[in-house]
């Protein structure tokens, strides 16, 4: 009988060869099992530091963010705060400015000596300095908030730059270095334009050339031409002055800039008005710069961007004081005079008592309405600021008393010392027919309502 084979002793080898390679194959298995770990361990700390790195980012960021936001909040609401200020403060100054000025011209009418007339002239000019200096407050905080605005309308060359003579070359104006003013040609035309803003600009350069040229003259030169198929206007105001270098002559363009101490000193200003006159000439589409040798004189070139227009159909009431008076004068109209300050009811007054009107004064919005109710005046001079009811909500009531009675328009003027723009805009949308900013003229007041009055009455005298 065979003897049956032993397993364990023939296949010893085999399994032993077979152990081997089991447990270095599980070696190598564990070794990259090891090595893909410590791989993914790896990677999971950096992406860790890097959600971190991130997340510390997010929060960099987003303080960043919230700090610039609440820096921006705090600039708006400084700004805001200085505009108010200086609304509030343009309006406290301007008000009893009027009342100052507004009597002076009143006196002027009257009978005076030389020496009363020139002290009358001193008083006049120095309100209108300060009136300057006050614009130029304000439009600097425009300029800054970058809300300087332009508001273009239809108006006759010629007559911006025949009140700009009358003011500065007129002989009590010229006593010590004349004025001349030639207009070419060109410019006897309408255009269109923000006629205030260009007004104040060249007013500005010839203010500047006068007080600075102690002798020989300053002259305006202004041509009306198209280039590029732009209608510009070109006005040179050119004088015999201290003359300026080149260095001050382009450090005077920057905020509150003058040509030195001394010059400061002696001829003061505010050092404003040649950056704003920058940026005004600039946003209609022009500039200003300034050619100059010290010891020679300066010459200020102004050049911007206006629009044709035509004549406007219904012609309005002449320039001149003769046609302003005709139209006063031509009946006995009825006018409702709206203010809360005494001074300034006696000033409106004054302006008027030359002609027979039936004139009849309000301190506030309520009386303003019970005096319409009573009278229905052809024209209403409305304060803005008043106790009680202001003047903005005096005229809707009175707008709405007019719907229902089927009345006819009647003229609404805004007489404030509130000039920013925002206010102006706010008036006019809600219902006043124009806007009067104090300290006004006699002149001005007087064109104003005569312009509304032959207006409202279908040019009827």
């Amino acid at each position: 009988m065979l003897e049956k084979p032993n397993p364990s002793t023939e296949d010893a080898p085999v399994s032993r060869r077979r152990y081997v390679r089991e447990r270095t194959a599980r070696h190598v298995a564990e070794g990259l099992l090891e090595a893909k770990s410590r791989e993914l361990y790896e990677v999971n700390q950096r992406l860790q530091a890097q959600a971190e790195a991130l997340e510390q980012a997010v929060r960099a960021r987003t303080a960043e963010a919230l700090e610039a936001a609440s820096a921006r909040f705090e600039a708006e609401q400084a700004s805001e705060a200085k505009s108010n200020f200086l609304a509030s403060m343009s309006h406290e100054i301007r008000t009893p400015l009027h009342g100052v000025m507004g009597m002076v011209s009143a006196l002027q009418d009257t009978q005076l000596s030389a020496e009363q007339r020139e002290m009358v002239g001193v008083i006049t000019e120095s309100g209108r300095v300060l009136d300057t200096v006050i614009n130029d407050i304000l439009d600097l905080s425009k300029v800054e908030a970058n809300k300087l605005e332009l508001a273009p309308e239809q108006f006759f060359l010629p007559s911006m730059f025949f009140e700009l003579e009358r003011q500065y070359a007129t002989p009590e104006n010229t006593s010590v270095v004349p004025v001349t003013f030639t207009l070419d040609p060109s410019a006897q035309t309408w255009v269109s334009g923000d006629e205030m803003r260009l007004r104040q600009v060249v007013g500005n350069l010839l203010s500047n050339a006068k007080k600075f040229t102690s002798r020989g003259s300053v002259s305006l030169v202004a041509k009306l031409g198209r280039v590029n198929g732009q209608l510009r206007l070109n006005v040179r105001v050119k004088d015999t002055g201290i003359g300026l270098t080149d260095e001050v002559k382009c450090s005077l363009f920057e905020p509150f800039a003058q040509a030195n101490a001394r010059i400061a000193h002696q001829f003061g200003g505010s050092g404003l008005g040649l950056m704003i006159s920058r940026r005004i000439c600039r946003m209609m589409g022009g500039d200003l710069w300034l050619e100059s040798e010290a010891g020679v004189g300066t010459e200020a070139i102004l050049d911007v961007v206006l629009t044709a227009a035509k004549p406007p159909k219904a012609e309005p009431v002449q320039d001149d004081i003769a046609g302003v008076e005709a139209v006063l004068g031509s009946r006995r109209w009825k006018v409702l005079i709206v203010d809360d300050s005494v001074a300034n009811r006696k000033v409106a007054v004054q302006f008027l008592k030359k002609f027979q009107l039936d004139i009849v004064v309000a301190n506030n919005g309520v009386e303003a309405i019970a005096a319409w109710k009573e009278q229905h005046s052809d024209i209403i001079l409305m304060d803005i600021n008043m106790p009680i009811m202001g003047g903005v909500e005096a005229a809707i009531e009175i707008r709405r008393d007019c719907r229902e009675l089927v009345a006819g328009h009647v003229p609404i003027i805004a007489v404030t010392a509130n000039v920013m723009s925002h206010q102006v805009k706010n008036y006019l949308e809600a219902g006043l027919d124009a806007h009067l900013a104090k300290p006004i003229t006699r002149k001005k007041l007087l064109t104003v309502i005569a312009n509304h009055l032959q207006k409202s009455s279908g040019g009827a005298r």
